[in-house]
């Protein structure tokens, strides 16, 4: 079998990790697969949530596919194809990962390894979408206009209207590309699956020799770049009380902004009664999630502008002592 590379982008908290778990399931059981998980900061949080998933993971953290890891990116994937005889390598870039330059590492090394550049999607919030837009404009755009299918993710709890309007926006930032805009909970894996894999373009390019689209061949002047973004992240092995972490997530809506201006939280902490807790946050979307996880490990990764971290590492050092 032709070795396929997956590509699933998106935008910080957009759920990437959530779609390749969806993903995963619909994958044929005899195909072997990896996963290049290239997470912003230290530290991955994803390899503890997809432990579960039949998968050889490779991570590749503290910066960016596009950047100052290309190199371990291509050695990554020279080292999964060199290990074993592989069907199928997932690549979750970081949310804040240039697409265009992610598809050009995958098609240099495809030049010497027989294999094909299968899914190209991108996930995007519904909910945050007009705030991303304004606040980051073409650094932001930049994945939508390059994948082959967008994904919205969060359509379940988005008004009928705004869908609307959200799909009309993306089809004029990409108008060859196909928009998913049903909640994928209510698609089968094996139907997501095929459909990434055959996407089915707009009809109104169906035909055309050369369209004038500015999503099609626009040059994207990315004004915003990943050195804007800064992480702080840390690894323990202390439990900590549930009413802590309830404390930190309520935090970050405050409009004091006491540990900066977040943009991404994603972890995993233990609490004193042996439970696992899940953090999700992008901004107006706090999530606790119990978890079953093997791993007595916590990490925490996050995500933003200006910040804190002198602040971040008093509540968490705070939070070591009251367990």
């Amino acid at each position: 079998m032709l070795l396929k590379i997956d590509l699933i982008s998106g935008f910080l908290g957009s759920g990437k990790t959530t779609l390749i778990r969806h993903l995963l399931a619909g994958v044929p059981p005899e195909e072997k697969v990896a996963l290049i998980e290239n997470e912003f900061g230290q530290v991955s949080v994803d390899s503890i949530l997809l432990q579960n998933a039949a998968v050889r993971m490779t991570e590749i953290n503290a910066g960016c596919i596009c950047c100052s890891v290309k190199g371990d990116f291509r050695e990554a994937l020279h080292h999964l194809v060199g290990q074993e005889d592989l069907d199928r390598i997932i690549i979750e870039p970081s949310g804040v990962a240039k697409l265009k330059e992610v598809q050009q590492a995958v098609t240099d090394f495809l030049a010497d390894h027989p294999g094909t550049l299968n899914i190209q999607a991108t996930v995007v919030d519904a909910l945050n979408y007009k705030l991303y837009r304004k606040n980051f404009g073409d650094f932001f755009l930049e994945q939508i206009q390059q994948a082959q299918a967008l994904i919205v993710s969060k359509s379940q709890w988005t008004e009928q209207n705004d869908l609307n309007e959200l799909e009309a926006d993306l089809r004029q930032q990409n108008r060859l590309a196909q928009v998913v805009t049903s909640d994928w909970n209510a698609l089968s894996p094996e139907n997501l699956l095929a459909m990434l894999e055959n996407p089915h373009p707009n009809l109104e390019h169906r035909g055309s020799g050369h369209c004038e689209c500015p999503g099609c061949h626009a040059s994207v002047n990315v004004s915003g770049t990943a050195s804007s973004f800064s992480h702080w992240t840390k690894v323990f092995s202390h439990h900590v009380p549930r009413e802590r972490i309830q404390t930190f997530i309520e935090s970050l809506q405050s409009p004091s902004q006491p540990f900066g201006e977040i943009d991404r939280v994603k972890g995993v902490c233990h609490t004193p009664e042996g439970d696992s807790v899940g953090m999700h946050y992008v901004p107006g979307q706090p999530e606790l999630v119990d978890m079953d996880l093997s791993s007595e490990e916590s990490r925490i990764n996050v995500i933003g502008r200006e910040l804190n971290k002198e602040a971040l590492e008093a509540f968490w050092a705070t939070a070591n002592k009251e367990s």
